[in-house]
């Protein structure tokens, strides 16, 4: 039963239609690659002012898992 956590910096043009595609292609991947069903799949997306990403989400999230990530940020704090 995968559960993917979107997190993000705000992006004010991000429309409600956009965010469903994007947790619809995302599922698709889930289902294609994991064999999953649409009934056990669930997505979250959660955006962040610009401020709290570094204190809310980097050092709590991000940092801990650094040598556990499969895909690595491109920048650091």
């Amino acid at each position: 039963m995968p559960q993917i956590e979107l997190l993000f910096v705000e992006r004010p043009e991000l429309t409600a239609e956009a965010r469903q595609t994007i947790a619809s292609e995302l599922t698709e991947v889930l289902k294609r690659h994991l064999g999953s069903t649409d009934g056990s799949l669930s997505v979250g997306i959660t955006e962040f002012a610009k401020a709290q990403w570094k204190p809310e989400i980097y050092d709590r999230t991000i940092s801990p898992r650094l040598d556990s990530l499969i895909k690595m940020p491109g920048y650091s704090y």
